[in-house]
């Protein structure tokens, strides 16, 4: 998502935010960002006790249907594909041809 961004900025309840990439993790589609503020800690639940959560995919771009959609769902399995515990298995009803399911 921020690869060639030349401007990145976090949607907080003060408003936008400018940030700074720090370090970009493509393999795991991850990046870490700096911004300058106080922030509280985003809570972390213990793994075993998130099957069954409510997940939501949210899709943000320019385009006929508005600039976001969202869409909910739960954590099907607390492994990936081949067992892969970097990766949760989630079942969200996304639609072929929408910007975030197959063919989007």
């Amino acid at each position: 998502m921020v690869k060639g961004a030349t401007k990145v900025r976090l949607l907080t309840s003060a408003g936008l935010i400018d940030a700074k990439v720090v370090q970009v993790d493509a393999a795991n589609d991850l990046a870490l960002l700096k911004a300058d503020g106080r922030f509280a800690p985003l809570p972390l639940p213990q793994s075993h006790g998130l099957l069954g959560g409510t997940v939501a995919t949210v899709v943000s771009d320019i385009g006929l249907q508005g600039s976001r959609r969202s869409w909910q769902g739960e954590i099907a399995s607390l492994s990936g594909a081949a067992d892969d515990p970097r990766y949760f298995q989630i079942s969200v009803p996304v639609q072929p041809g929408n910007s975030a399911g197959a063919g989007g």
